[in-house]
């Protein structure tokens, strides 16, 4: 396979859980209906390095996107207060 086709594979997998989580923010009431995942959260799909379930001195257990620039995101758009990028490795 090659890393192309991989790479396409995970963006479209960070795509639909990016969405489906934005989605559920707005049932919550956390996010405006008329807005979009990618303004929600700031970043889009093609930005997620990697998620993973923890991270080191957050405060919030779950699923977690890490983004090429460094910055980590839970799914409520929570940042990671932690400057140590130790995490458990998921996709």
């Amino acid at each position: 396979m090659s890393e192309i086709h991989e790479m396409s594979f995970a963006s479209k997998l960070y795509r639909l859980l990016i969405w489906g989580f934005w989605r559920r923010n707005v049932r919550l009431g956390r996010a405006r209906p008329d807005g979009s995942a990618d303004d929600f959260y700031g970043f889009d799909a093609d930005a997620v390095e990697y998620m993973h379930y923890h991270r080191i001195g957050a405060d919030n257990e779950g699923l977690w996107f890490s983004l090429h620039d460094g910055r980590a995101f839970d799914w409520r758009d929570d940042r990671s207060r932690s400057v140590d990028p130790l995490h458990d490795l998921t996709i």
